[in-house]
């Protein structure tokens, strides 16, 4: 991409120009925002979500992509920037030798100043160094076909995204709960982080990035072998500024299969009923999924799964609330959406089998139970990668070239579907069709 960013909290094309002057600022400035936007980049795309995750570069890189200080064998331009940054209190830095003739070291944002958000910089990257289009490996098939429309028909209605973003900005906006990591929370003592989560300048940056990756049509799109699943810049994106996407310049509408994954492994539920030589499906597995296919999401499947944990008194951290002035710890009773990634981590991917949640559920739900633990002992894929397998043959090998064959053009997000709103009842009757006539199972489609 050829877009940089600075900092909010900090303005560093004036700090650039008060210690160096003009000539200085317009010669080199990119280079530090070259430097600071690979830094947001990778906190935002890396899989360390843990506060303390630094980023890597190769001096060797620096040296090459920023060349010297002027003419001749003077000292390298990345040393003086990486002292900056840091003297600004905008990084952290540290070196070490990885090869006789290789340093890399490893850099992070302070968190005060990724607090204070990020802007897109009127700074652009010098013309030899911008990719305009990335690079793509050309997809197979029907991700072939939908790695297409990303790519051709994708775009997004940029200033309503924007006037919605200063909205919510402005009004503080409430987000959904986030599952606690206690650990970072004790290093961040930011309990904003997870519960009583509002729009600030964090979260409003993030969305302005994802939305500028659409507009400098950075689209990404990769499909993985391991889960079936396609990946992209929509997926990517947060579900607040995602019903902004335009889909050949027309708004789009998102069609969610609900509780897909529990409801899919009812499908393996009874593959391993009947490795057992069940001659009856048992009443707790017809019980899941009813509970997997109920219609009033007050009594589906993980609000009647929260009401069993509360009433067997299991401790569940999605129910921890924090003071953040004292960090009393205290609990509440009410619902919240945080209770479904605690309950996949707690039975579906937890080893544990004697844990309090996992007794309960067992309790319940024997023989769903103990499927859970005869498929998670099973060669090969793991339980969660053989469920996405399952969630992307049904959705991207079955539904999409279904749609694709009646002129319906899609967008994907896993378990979701977008469309525009008048193929919005064909999608999702698609949706529900496949899956009856695959796995004999009725999503209930949102």
């Amino acid at each position: 991409m050829s877009q940089l960013y600075e900092l909010r909290g900090k303005s560093l094309p004036d700090l650039i120009k008060i210690k160096y002057g003009e000539k200085f600022y317009y010669t080199n400035a990119w280079c530090y925002l070259d430097l600071v936007t690979s830094l947001i980049r990778s906190r935002i795309h890396s899989k360390k979500s843990r506060p303390n995750a630094w980023t890597t570069l190769s001096t060797k890189k620096l040296k090459k992509r920023y060349g010297r200080i002027g003419a001749g064998d003077r000292p390298w331009l990345y040393l003086l920037i990486r002292q900056d940054l840091v003297n600004w209190q905008m990084i952290m830095q540290h070196t070490y030798q990885v090869k006789k003739n290789e340093r890399r070291a490893d850099y992070k944002l302070k968190d005060e100043r990724w607090a204070e958000g990020f802007k897109l910089s009127e700074i652009a990257l010098p013309r030899a160094l911008q990719v305009v289009t990335p690079m793509q490996v050309k997809a197979k098939g029907i991700h072939g076909k939908l790695q297409a429309i990303v790519n051709k028909s994708l775009t997004v209605d940029f200033d309503a995204a924007l006037a919605f973003c200063d909205w919510a900005l402005g009004t503080s906006m409430k987000l959904k709960d986030k599952t606690i990591d206690w650990q970072e929370l004790a290093e961040t003592k930011s309990y904003a982080k997870f519960r009583n989560r509002v729009v600030n300048e964090e979260v409003y940056s993030l969305w302005l990035y994802h939305l500028n990756r659409i507009v400098a049509q950075d689209f990404r799109f990769k499909h993985c072998e391991v889960t079936g699943r396609n990946f992209t810049t929509v997926t990517a994106m947060p579900s607040p500024v995602r019903r902004f996407l335009l889909l050949d310049k027309k708004p789009v509408v998102e069609s969610d299969v609900r509780c897909a994954q529990p409801l899919l492994f009812t499908s393996l539920v009874h593959a391993y009923c009947d490795a057992q030589g069940m001659s009856q499906v048992p009443a707790d597995v017809q019980k899941w999924q009813l509970l997997c296919e109920e219609k009033d999401e007050a009594k589906s499947l993980y609000q009647h799964l929260f009401r069993s944990m509360q009433r067997a008194m299991v401790t569940l951290n999605c129910l921890r609330t924090v003071d953040p002035a004292t960090q009393e710890v205290k609990f509440t009773s009410k619902y919240t959406k945080a209770f479904k990634v605690e309950f996949f981590a707690g039975i579906f991917f937890d080893k544990d089998k004697n844990s309090h949640m996992r007794q309960v559920f067992a309790a319940e739900f024997p023989a769903v139970s103990a499927a859970i633990t005869y498929w998670k002992a099973q060669p090969g894929d793991n339980l969660p990668v053989r469920l996405q397998k399952m969630e992307a043959d049904l959705m991207l090998e079955k539904v999409c070239p279904l749609l694709l064959k009646q002129k319906i053009k899609v967008l994907t997000v896993h378990d979701a579907i977008l469309s525009h709103s008048s193929h919005k009842q064909a999608v999702e009757a698609t949706i529900r069709r496949v899956f009856l006539e695959q796995a004999g199972l009725s999503p209930v489609v949102k």
